[in-house]
């Protein structure tokens, strides 16, 4: 009887025994209010890369914990709890947090995330609160959002303004082209449609195509050429071989246009005809030859001629005799008369097979049909 009491009285201490360590698991170990935490978030800046397809990013936030003595405090319980964002401990917003509990170092961790539409408080940054007992800690964790890359925007300048005379440069200027941030701008694409059939359309495009000049003519006498000028500019940087120098017609020279920003700036710009004529003048010395020289030699003419405003479109001479008209270089005794009316090199030789009284003229036209002569009275003897 005896030894069963005794049993007994064994198996009630055990049984106590494990109801007080039960007890111990089940309570929560604080920290002493002399304690000291340190709390720090790695990284401190939380960037989101919404150009690079990201919404939300995250940071590690790490608390520890040393007594009075500076020893880490283990097996302390602590809580997260956050101003914006999720906590993986589940330390959210109002929201219960869930404690977590140190390890041998008196370090706890856990993870903020914030997403593009977390609420977040002044100066876009979120207050992490660490807590265990009386005692807490806190950080700031700043949130960065990188927008996405916001398209550069073109801009034409054509000068001069308005419009412009056959022949005559064009000065075609983009530097006025901007992104809003603040990217440099990496290529010019121009694209110049005209509505002469004999003048091609063609595409500019470099990365130092800023500005340009070139000249304009028009085929059509006294036509005014409408030129559609656009532009289109690029801040991409990932492939920089997209913008190589080229020069040539739509279609065949270009990038493609997802380079671009789709907002093209488009003028419309008038090439016209200058309403003055050309200027001309015959230079000769003795205009009396004799036959022999009029026949074997010939009469060398040479001229000068000129058009501020467009440019010399041909030089027809015609030396008076009937016996013909053109043009060409003076490369020595020719028979008959040069080679090519319409030969835009203003020089000459005139034969006379007979003794008489001629009428040298050198009619001069400009590319907008104006015209201007000039005449000598040739005596050959």
């Amino acid at each position: 009887m005896k030894t069963r009491s005794h049993r007994q009285t064994t198996l009630l201490i055990v049984l106590l025994v494990a109801l007080a360590y039960v007890g111990c698991e089940d309570s929560e170990v604080t920290a002493p209010s002399d304690a000291q935490v340190f709390v720090h978030a790695d990284p401190a800046l939380i960037v989101i890369d919404e150009e690079a397809g990201e919404t939300e990013g995250s940071t590690t936030i790490t608390a520890q914990m040393f007594n009075t003595n500076g020893f880490p405090l283990d097996g302390i319980s602590v809580s997260f709890s956050t101003t914006g964002g999720t906590l993986t401990s589940g330390g959210t917003p109002g929201q219960p947090p869930q404690p977590v509990e140190s390890d041998s170092n008196g370090r706890v961790i856990d993870v903020l995330t914030l997403t593009v539409d977390d609420e977040v408080g002044e100066g876009d940054q979120v207050e992490v609160t660490v807590f265990s007992g009386s005692l807490t800690g806190s950080v700031f964790v700043p949130r960065s959002i990188r927008g996405a890359n916001r398209l550069p925007v073109a801009n034409i300048d054509l000068d001069p303004s308005g419009g412009q005379r056959h022949g005559v440069d064009v000065m075609f200027d983009g530097s006025g082209s901007s992104d809003p941030d603040g990217d440099p701008i990496t290529c010019y694409k121009w694209t110049i449609l005209s509505d002469d059939p004999e003048n091609a359309d063609e595409v500019v495009q470099r990365q130092t195509a800023a500005a340009f000049s070139r000249p304009f003519d028009s085929t059509l006498p006294d036509a005014t050429v409408t030129l559609t000028v656009s532009l289109q500019v690029s801040d991409e940087e990932t492939d920089p071989t997209f913008c190589d120098e080229c020069q040539g017609l739509p279609g065949i020279c270009g990038a493609a246009d997802s380079f671009f920003s789709p907002d093209a700036d488009v003028l419309t710009y008038e090439i016209s005809c200058d309403p003055s004529p050309p200027l001309v003048n015959i230079l000769t010395g003795n205009t009396t030859l004799l036959l022999n020289d009029a026949i074997n030699n010939g009469f060398k003419l040479f001229a000068t001629s000129s058009d501020p405003e467009s440019s010399i479109l041909r030089h027809i001479w015609s030396c008076g005799n009937n016996t013909g008209s053109g043009s060409g270089p003076v490369p020595g005794p020719v028979p008959g008369p040069g080679p090519d009316p319409l030969n835009p090199i203003p020089s000459f030789i005139c034969f006379y097979p007979t003794r008489g009284d001629f009428t040298v003229t050198l009619t001069v036209e400009n590319n907008c049909g104006q015209t201007a002569q000039d005449t000598v009275f040739v005596t050959v003897n």
